[in-house]
């Protein structure tokens, strides 16, 4: 089954609330944070690759989906040249790197 439910966690009330559903279900996705560096520092939530499921066939998932927390909505990013499933996405300096299984 791919997901495309979306949920918060607040430490401050200890409750979990519901957002805004990506734009497509996915599952075996990964996922960082992103601060805008322009001086605003606003927050985003960048979400990518994994597969999805029609109710027959499983397909990969290239697309990039970025969540503004502050305007809390998503719009889609740049598609990935490597969809990422299964792996890692972490932040050093100015880039964002995703480390992928090969030959899938």
């Amino acid at each position: 089954m791919t997901f495309s439910n979306v949920s918060s966690y607040n430490f401050e009330t200890d409750t979990w609330n519901t957002q805004p559903a990506l734009f497509k279900n996915r599952c075996y996705h990964t996922c960082t944070r992103l601060t805008d560096r322009s001086g605003d520092g606003k927050q985003y939530v960048v979400v990518a690759g994994g597969f999805s499921y029609d109710g027959s066939n499983w397909s990969k998932v290239d697309e990039v989906e970025v969540y503004n927390i502050a305007d809390n909505a998503w719009f889609n990013g740049p598609v990935m040249p490597d969809m990422p499933f299964v792996s890692t996405m972490f932040k050093l300096d100015l880039h964002y790197y995703s480390f992928n299984p090969s030959n899938f």
